[in-house]
């Protein structure tokens, strides 16, 4: 909602002083993160964890999951 302050951006911008001349780089750089943040899958183990693995391996999972997504943007990127 328009208007409303995000914890989690408040928390990214926590150390950016507003009289820097860079505090407008750091402010791109905080709405990148939570750009980035938003367009990430989240995995929850009770909901998605349909084979049964245990919680360490279902954690690994994840991670894997995870390079594997930023791997293919690279590779995207490296082909444009």
């Amino acid at each position: 909602m328009p208007g409303e302050v995000n914890p989690r951006e408040q928390e990214l911008s926590r150390g950016i002083v507003e009289l820097d001349p860079f505090s407008v780089l750091d402010r791109s750089r905080v709405k990148q993160i939570m750009k980035d943040e938003d367009e990430r899958e989240n995995f929850d183990f009770d909901k998605d964890n349909v084979t049964g693995l245990n919680e360490d391996d279902f954690d690994r999972l994840v991670q894997e999951r995870y390079s594997r997504v930023e791997m293919n943007k690279d590779k995207e990127k490296l082909e444009n």
